[in-house]
């Protein structure tokens, strides 16, 4: 999953990486290529929110990231 999860990013699919490497944590938690990827994956997701102008598509893209990751939105590392 992780060379599946690294392909996706690559392509500019930051949303379908991420949901591959939240199943990789859960089989392998303690990877840190996973946890790095995540966070890499996690990192270009929120960019790319940024830069939309349609504020549904903006909305959707922050709902999801809610539920993936809660604490990135507030703790101001990314």
């Amino acid at each position: 999953m992780l060379e599946q999860a690294q392909v996706e990013l690559k392509v500019g699919n930051s949303a379908k990486a991420i949901k591959l490497l939240i199943m990789a944590r859960e089989i392998n938690s303690w990877h840190d290529d996973i946890k790095d990827l995540y966070l890499l994956a996690t990192k270009h997701y929120i960019d790319a929110t940024k830069s939309i102008s349609n504020c549904n598509l903006v909305n959707e893209r922050l709902n999801f990231l809610n539920l993936i990751a809660p604490d990135i939105l507030t703790d101001g590392k990314l």
